[in-house]
């Protein structure tokens, strides 16, 4: 059945209730977290240790762990910049925190990477929580956008922070070296 013609009194009572119905529902509407802040050690439980973060990478679909002496891959930003992104995994710390990371060269000392952000971590099937793709700029200090060739082959220093909101914290230290990733 198709309506024709509507009255014009209809149609004003019509939008009037859409309006208020619109109105009212905004001042109903309460804020119900979905994704709660939690603490999960390696079986899944609550915090039962020290808490504790790693840096790591994924290489296709695999999971690497680095050690001293690792190549850090740094790569072009689509939207400009040279930059590193890898993975911090945790464990018995907060799903929300803060990650602190400061990339320094080992001979001269220079700080060419810092990046802060209170970030989110996500269980990762074998019971970590992780950051993917923890973007930290990688650059000389006062020279934003110059290269950054001479960087690459030589060891830094890569410092990481993990902070909780019930200040719970774990952070580490590695030497790796700064190798040209391969540009997207």
């Amino acid at each position: 059945m198709i309506i024709k013609h509507i009255p014009a009194t209809t149609l004003r009572l019509l939008t009037a209730i859409s309006v208020y119905l619109m109105l009212i529902s905004g001042c109903i509407v309460e804020y119900v977290p979905t994704d709660p802040d939690v603490v999960v050690n390696g079986d899944g439980s609550g915090p039962s240790g020290p808490p504790s973060a790693e840096l790591g990478f994924y290489f296709t679909d695999d999971y690497t762990t680095f050690g001293e002496g690792d190549g850090l891959p740094v790569v072009n930003g689509l939207q400009g910049g040279t930059w590193t992104m890898p993975v911090i995994r945790t464990q018995n710390l907060g799903s929300f925190s803060v990650v602190e990371c400061d990339v320094t060269m080992v001979e001269s000392g220079e700080v060419v990477g810092f990046m802060s952000a209170k970030t989110k971590f996500f269980l990762s099937p074998d019971g970590f929580y992780e950051a993917l793709n923890v973007p930290i700029p990688v650059y000389h200090a006062g020279s934003e956008g110059a290269p950054i060739d001479d960087l690459f082959d030589k060891m830094a220093t890569v410092a990481c922070s993990v902070t909780d909101k019930d200040e719970r914290m774990a952070s580490f230290e590695l030497d790796l070296m700064l190798v040209k990733g391969i540009d997207p």
